[in-house]
């Protein structure tokens, strides 16, 4: 039987200037740790930010299958949220968020810059671009100097229609795909997102959505290993 492909939890936003030093003291202490720490099945969380693009802050979440995102202990505290996420979740702007299938990666190191390029994938051909990506782009990447790690997630429709009207801003938007490089520092990170064509992209369906965002990591939270495999 085929392995699940691990579960990505994305959420990338602005949040008002007024709140934002009590918001990253929340989120790092408070709401990443509920997650990761809390619910059965969660590898790793991770929060970067850019200083040059909106939505300003990310977070991420891996899960060891993107049935966590939908299991009954991630699912409550969606619902019934605590009171601080009840203030500062309802004050998150230009929200965009991902529920994916990570479905192709290289690499287990983390690297201090990171590179998201959201993508919008044409109708029919998504196993020829997960197959380009898989078996071209991510090893060239992986080939770049100081590129320690690259994968591509792809939304998943059933986890998505799972969790949106649960949330407390169930109008955010989704992306449709995403592929993310990590690397040791900016230069080097730069440097790989130039292996990055738009036109070879295009020509196995993917549209690019901007141009890749680039964010320097400020939070990782992993999973203590006796919690590894609780899922299982």
């Amino acid at each position: 039987m085929a392995q699940q492909p691990k579960g990505l939890l994305m959420v990338w936003t602005d949040i008002p200037a007024e709140v934002e030093y009590e918001f990253n003291e929340w989120y790092n202490r408070d709401h990443v740790r509920e997650r990761i720490l809390g619910v059965p099945g969660f590898i790793r969380g991770r929060r970067f930010v850019s200083d040059s693009s909106s939505p300003k802050y990310l977070a991420t979440y891996e899960a060891e299958c993107i049935a966590v995102l939908t299991s009954e202990p991630y699912r409550a505290i969606v619902r019934d949220p605590d009171a601080p996420s009840r203030k500062f979740i309802p004050r998150f702007e230009h929200t965009i968020k991902g529920i994916c299938d990570i479905t192709a990666e290289a690499g287990e190191a983390e690297g201090a810059a990171l590179g998201v390029l959201p993508l919008t994938r044409s109708p029919g051909r998504e196993p020829e671009l997960r197959q380009r990506i898989a078996d071209a782009l991510i090893p060239e990447l992986m080939r770049k100097h100081g590129v320690v790690a690259a994968r591509y997630a792809e939304k998943n429709p059933a986890a998505l229609a799972a969790g949106t009207a649960e949330h407390l801003r169930p109008t955010d938007k989704y992306i449709d795909a995403v592929l993310m490089i990590e690397a040791v520092c900016r230069e080097d990170l730069a440097a790989a997102l130039q292996l990055v064509a738009r036109e070879a992209l295009a020509a196995h369906g993917a549209e690019p959505q901007g141009e890749a965002r680039r964010l320097s990591v400020i939070y990782t939270l992993h999973v203590p290993p006796r919690r590894a495999g609780a899922t299982t």
